[in-house]
This record gives C-alpha cells, sequence and structure tokens, in this order.
C-alpha cells in the first residue's frame, strides 16, 4: 500500500527503481503456454487460415495435454480458459472440415469445372436481428415495428439479458 498526494492509500505496483511488485507472479512456462496458443490457434483462425490449422492440428492435443498439466501444478484459473479455447477450436476445426467435403461433394463434378467463392455472412443488427426470429422478415409491402424495434434496442443493453428473456419480455408486453 502506498500513500498519495491525494491522502488515499492505493495499491500500486510499480516503484521508483523501476521494478514491478506483483503479488501474484506468474510463472513463464505458462506465459509461453499462452502465448503458444493465442499464436498458434486464435490468430490462425481469426486469420482464416485453414491450411495452416490443418497442417499443425497435432498441436492441439499437446497443448491441451500441458494446459492440464499446469493447471494441476500451479492451479491458474486461466488455464481452464484456455484449455476450452483449445477444445473449441477442435470442434470447430471438425466443422469446417466436414462442411469443407460436403461442399466439395456437392459442387464437384467431374464432367465441370466450378468455382466456388465464399463470402462471409451478412449480418444485421442485433435488433433486426431478433425482430426476424420472433416475428418473421417484413414482405416487401409492409414496415418494421418501430416500437417492438426499439425496445429490443433497451433490452439488448441489459447486462443479463438473453434471447428468452427478450422473447418473454416483447410477449407480456
Amino acid at each position: 500500500m502506498n500513500n498519495t498526494l491525494s491522502g488515499k492509500f492505493e495499491i500500486n505496483i510499480h516503484n521508483l527503481k523501476g521494478c514491478c511488485n506483483k503479488y501474484t507472479k506468474t510463472p513463464l512456462i505458462i506465459t509461453k503456454l499462452k502465448t503458444q496458443i493465442i499464436d498458434q490457434i486464435v490468430l490462425p483462425l481469426l486469420k482464416n487460415n485453414w491450411t495452416y490449422i490443418n497442417n499443425n492440428f497435432f498441436i492441439l492435443n499437446l497443448l491441451k495435454k500441458k494446459a492440464t498439466e499446469y493447471y494441476e501444478k500451479y492451479k491458474t484459473e486461466d488455464l481452464i480458459l484456455y484449455k476450452n479455447i483449445i477444445e473449441m477450436t477442435e470442434i470447430v476445426i471438425h466443422e469446417h472440415n466436414q462442411l469443407f467435403h460436403l461442399e466439395k461433394e456437392k459442387y464437384a463434378d467431374n464432367e465441370n469445372t466450378s468455382l466456388l467463392f465464399k463470402t462471409k455472412m451478412i449480418r444485421l443488427k442485433a435488433e433486426y436481428e431478433i425482430y426476424h426470429l420472433l416475428y418473421k422478415i417484413p414482405s416487401k409491402n409492409e414496415l418494421y415495428d418501430n416500437s417492438i424495434l426499439s425496445k429490443i434496442r433497451i433490452l439488448i443493453q441489459k447486462d443479463d439479458i438473453t434471447f428468452d428473456k427478450i422473447k418473454q419480455s416483447l410477449l407480456e408486453s
């Protein structure tokens, strides 16, 4: 605890000597593991680098094993999060590969050459997506009900909001 000029006691981990006095220091091997997970899993996923991900799929089991082992040894809670990221990545890779093979079967033809161009899915604002799920997409002659859209906008700003709570709230009113 340090006494500041304002007279308040505050915890300041930096001091004039240039040292950082943290109460709990993360071991270097855990920091390296976290960096490796970000560099070899998360960033390639964000960049849609599927070739890299598929070529290095074997790394996932090694990283998951390390995360479990380090958690048992150091009891650092964020290692559970990183282990869950690895498990989620395995699921995403399997789903992507299944979709890729399905597209190959569906669109590939031995007689004709086909070109398939993938684009990212266009998403509407959250209030419109929810409106479509609850009330259907308005036809060309219909307009959105602005009062419902404004209620949805207000509801999605709440902290613990879910689709079911929004649905219940709109159906009650």
